[in-house]
């Protein structure tokens, strides 16, 4: 058995129902409101000093900040988009579980696709990516150390 794991009903609904949501709020619920709130001042910012160059007639060489903007929006849009399914699977899962167990014994198969569409929301997650993304973090560490490490057949070359 595995010691981590928790040992007893009240541990395992605990850790189930009450931290899940607890990781939730810490990982999505506070930051994308603080990160959104963040990017709209300096969104609103960037467009109040474009407004005043152009009031006093600063030449065409002005830089254009709609490219900021929009970047800027982006990355909220993505943050949200790459955190969601994520904290959505470690959510839902817990009270899906008994359903499944008790679907399994009736229909095997709509259990196993149920099951199979939880896998997929943990893997969108992008565990297998952060860990490549470790491992080229370790070797450009290592590269830079002068420290020659041989590329694995499957593994890209980004550095």
């Amino acid at each position: 058995m595995n010691t981590c794991l928790p040992s007893t009903k009240g541990y395992h609904d605990l850790f189930d129902y009450v931290y899940r949501w607890i990781d939730f709020t810490l990982r999505l619920g506070a930051p994308f409101p603080l990160l959104l709130i963040g990017n709209v001042i300096i969104v609103m910012q960037l467009a109040r000093s474009r407004s005043i160059r152009q009031r006093m007639n600063i030449s065409g060489l002005a830089h254009d900040t709609r490219p900021v903007s929009l970047l800027m929006i982006a990355l909220c849009v993505l943050f949200l988009v790459t955190m969601t399914p994520t904290l959505v699977m470690s959510v839902y899962f817990p009270y899906q579980r008994e359903k499944l167990l008790a679907l399994r014994s009736v229909d095997p198969y709509t259990a196993w696709y149920d099951a199979q569409y939880i896998v997929h929301l943990f893997h969108l997650r992008g565990c297998r990516s952060g860990q490549l993304l470790q491992r080229h973090l370790q070797l450009c560490h290592l590269r830079v150390q002068r420290i020659e490490v041989p590329r694995r057949a499957e593994e890209p070359a980004l550095l």
